[in-house]
């Protein structure tokens, strides 16, 4: 199981959290979201995956309780603002060239460029993140979108960074949700959890 990554926002000391980061943080409202003394328990999370038997659940049973499988109850777990209609989807259907590069403008440092595939996926090298993007990609790769490797990073997750750094409303339940149903359709496939 991956470990969960969080920030001490306690801490009044900007080397723990950088005024940059929490301005971001207390902007989107993400404090609990980000916390690191917010963490998951670790049996419990098993319990939830093992309990998942199908991809299009909408509640899944842990500790003999229903869990409502949604993306208001997962930003409710969170506290976090609940938003319909978010401003980071449409990002992944408007996507133009000029966009694509103030997308760069904002996340990488100067002179970087995308990866483009022929089948059509663009992915950027991790390594021109500018240092606050790499710290919100780290933050995320832990908290709600995990990856198996690091050094290329997708659009989908471009955007993201995108999304998080020009204070974009993200309704964050909405990809947790979508991480889970994913993890599913893998599950029936490969058994995660086999104790």
């Amino acid at each position: 199981m991956m470990p969960e990554k969080g920030f001490n926002l306690k801490s009044n000391d900007v080397m723990v959290v950088p005024v940059l980061i929490r301005k971001i943080i207390n902007t989107i409202k993400w404090e609990r979201f980000c916390d690191a003394r917010s963490l998951s328990d670790d049996e419990l999370v098993l319990e939830f995956y093992a309990s998942l038997t199908t991809q299009d659940a909408i509640e899944v049973i842990v500790q003999k309780k229903k869990v409502p499988l949604t993306s208001k109850s997962i930003n409710d777990l969170f506290n976090l603002p609940y938003v319909e209609e978010d401003e980071y989807y449409p990002m992944m259907s408007n996507i133009n060239w000029d966009f694509l590069q103030q997308v760069l403008d904002v996340v990488t440092n100067s002179g970087s460029q995308w990866i483009i595939r022929k089948y059509g996926s663009h992915s950027y090298r991790r390594q021109y993140l500018k240092p606050v993007a790499k710290v919100w990609f780290y933050l995320f790769c832990y908290k709600f979108m995990p990856i198996s490797h690091s050094s290329t990073i997708l659009m989908e997750r471009m955007l993201l960074l995108y999304a998080i750094l020009t204070e974009k409303s993200i309704n964050v339940g909405k990809i947790i949700l979508n991480e889970i149903h994913d993890c599913a359709k893998k599950k029936a496939v490969n058994a995660y959890f086999s104790s």
